[in-house]
């Protein structure tokens, strides 16, 4: 596997992207969530895939369940996203959605937080302000 270095996270060049995990209109079958799932973000690391890409909207918050459960235990090396969706970019709004992106997931700190899209009625200034906050504090690491 070969990895880059982008502003201080060593990435592989190969990520792992979970929008698929915990959905239920894919119809997987019954199993998906609960073996399939966590069974491929355990094989993509043991590949070398350190980059594994998740969202708090991907199946509702279940997708990144999956990869918390999935990547406990063996946290050292990984460089876990996740996406915030910036309905109503306030402060207090933002801090309750990292921390519960950090419940689900089982970390003390997002290594990459990106906004998920843009919200037309907000301005990036105010998108990103909040952001701002979770990197003074510690909870993220890099943010986009």
């Amino acid at each position: 596997m070969r990895y880059v270095e982008v502003g201080g996270l060593r990435l592989s060049v190969i990520g792992l992207g979970t929008w698929q995990f915990g959905s239920l209109e894919w119809r997987y079958g019954s199993t998906y969530a609960s073996d399939t799932a966590p069974e491929i973000v355990r094989r993509a690391i043991e590949l070398g895939v350190n980059l594994i890409d998740t969202a708090e909207i991907y199946g509702f918050g279940r997708s990144e369940r999956i990869v918390g459960e999935a990547i406990r235990g063996q946290r050292d090396g990984l460089v876990i996203a996740t996406k915030l969706v910036p309905v109503m970019p306030l402060q207090v709004v933002v801090d309750w959605q990292v921390q519960g992106s950090l419940r689900r997931l089982g970390l003390e700190a997002i290594d990459l937080y990106q906004v998920h899209f843009p919200n037309p009625l907000a301005s990036p200034r105010s998108t990103m302000a909040p952001l701002r906050t979770l990197l003074d504090k510690g909870l993220v690491r890099t943010s986009a």
